[in-house]
């Protein structure tokens, strides 16, 4: 049994579309006022499973975090969701056989999932687990709850990842792209140029995932189209949700590099207990926000550079 458990945490850039501008958005108030409703008004269906908002208030940092940063305001969200009680099953370590994890009518699976929002920067500080509700769904949900809540407001909240520049930049100053792998799940595509391009025969197949790698082959002088990529890079930055995103690249006369854009991405991990007094439990989602802050901010015992000021130098 595993005693211990990575969490991995991203940042995005919240920002809206408005007619033909493009701003950064404050969701804070949409957040409190989602959270205002009644737990019926809050729920939405993604991809036929249910998410729902349970959680949310303003986050006090300690007194070195007012003197260094300022009072702008950070705030927390816990947000839920319910797996289908047809698909949850059990396994113990020492069988191979599967069991039927018995739930009442009204009862669900779920998997949890806690942000931090930074009304400084208009940063979005998120938890990521596999089975939880992903970007894309956070999206989507902030977008029906915002034209449920404002009618006729028609805005669009995009959520951008923030991206290390230096990955970026390494692939726009190589001279020949010679591959590039993407992998998604067919469920998420909404911006790619190029499975846009595809889904109409692809989705005869009905894929839950779709990889495609394209090469230039082995002549010398072969390269990919720079201007295309560019434009699925950006796909990438407004929220595809990309399972695999690999470049591979060179300058005349030297040798083939290869660049991952997901690890591209500013990316942080955690590790968090699961044994609690001999039993396995779930991780609290207190002790993940209360780390988060930590981890955000610089505070308690965590000594690294705090993932603000990383964020900072690549906004």
């Amino acid at each position: 049994m595993g005693k211990e458990k990575y969490v991995r945490f991203e940042a995005y850039q919240v920002n809206c579309i408005h007619g033909k501008k493009e701003k950064l958005f404050d969701i804070s108030n949409l957040l409190g006022d989602i959270r205002n409703l009644n737990l019926k008004d809050r729920k939405f269906f993604y991809n036929g499973e249910q998410v729902e908002l349970n959680s949310f208030g303003e986050l006090i940092p300690n007194d070195e975090s007012y003197a260094k940063y300022g009072r702008k305001k950070l705030y927390y969200f816990y947000m839920i969701r319910k797996r289908d009680d047809g698909l949850a099953i059990i396994k113990d370590q020492e069988n191979e056989e599967l069991k039927d994890l018995s739930l009442e009518e009204d009862e669900y699976v779920a998997e949890d999932i806690t942000g931090i929002f930074d009304t400084g920067n208009h940063i979005l500080f998120i938890q990521r687990n596999i089975h939880s509700l992903s970007v894309t769904g956070f999206e989507a949900y902030l977008n029906y709850m915002n034209n449920k809540i404002n009618e006729n407001d028609n805005k669009l909240i995009k959520l951008e990842p923030v991206m290390d520049k230096k990955v970026i930049g390494n692939i726009g100053r190589k001279s020949t792209i010679k591959d590039v792998t993407l992998k998604i799940a067919s469920r998420d595509i909404k911006n790619s140029c190029l499975f846009d391009t595809l889904i109409p025969g692809i989705k005869k197949w009905d894929p839950n995932y779709i990889e495609i790698k394209l090469s230039s082959g082995r002549k010398k002088d072969a390269r990919l189209c720079k201007k295309e990529l560019k434009k699925e890079i950006e796909a990438f930055k407004d929220g595809e949700n990309y399972i695999k995103f690999k470049v591979s690249a060179k300058d005349e006369g030297q040798k083939v590099e290869k660049f991952d854009l997901l690890k591209g991405k500013l990316v942080h991990y955690e590790k968090f207990s699961t044994v609690k007094n001999g039993e396995r439990v779930h991780i609290s989602p207190f002790a993940i926000r209360q780390r988060m802050q930590e981890v955000y901010l610089g505070e308690g015992d965590y000594n690294g550079e705090a993932f603000k000021e990383r964020i900072e130098k690549n906004i």
